[in-house]
């Protein structure tokens, strides 16, 4: 496929450079990273978090981040992190969430753009 690329990366240290792309997608991503079930490092220091600075760091300005996250009462479970209010809020630090919807009623879809000129 011409103009087409495939890297293989590490969500926790992205290998591209600062503000290179106009979108970003964290479909039923951000919610395994760090729990080890698929063989990533277990990590009790926030990897969704760290996570999502580095999509916003390589995310340009004004670019639109889509995310879905499994919303409900908060827990961790082997697999996945079920997020609340107050866990999507940090999550979402810096972020303006341009819409949100629910799939299946336990599924949050977010559009997100980040604040940065």
């Amino acid at each position: 496929m011409p103009n087409f690329e495939f890297v293989q990366g590490n969500i926790l240290d992205l290998p591209f450079e600062n503000n290179t792309f106009d979108a970003v997608t964290l479909i039923s991503t951000i919610e395994h990273i760090g729990i080890g079930f698929y063989d990533d490092p277990k990590s009790d220091v926030a990897p969704d978090i760290k996570g999502m600075i580095e999509a916003k760091r390589v995310l340009k300005p004004k670019g639109i981040l889509v995310l879905t996250v499994p919303f409900g009462k908060a827990h961790i479970n082997d697999q996945q992190r079920v997020y609340n209010t107050e866990l999507l809020n940090e999550l979402l630090d810096g972020c303006d969430v341009v819409e949100k919807y629910f799939i299946r009623m336990s599924l949050l879809v977010l559009k997100i753009t980040i604040g940065r000129k």
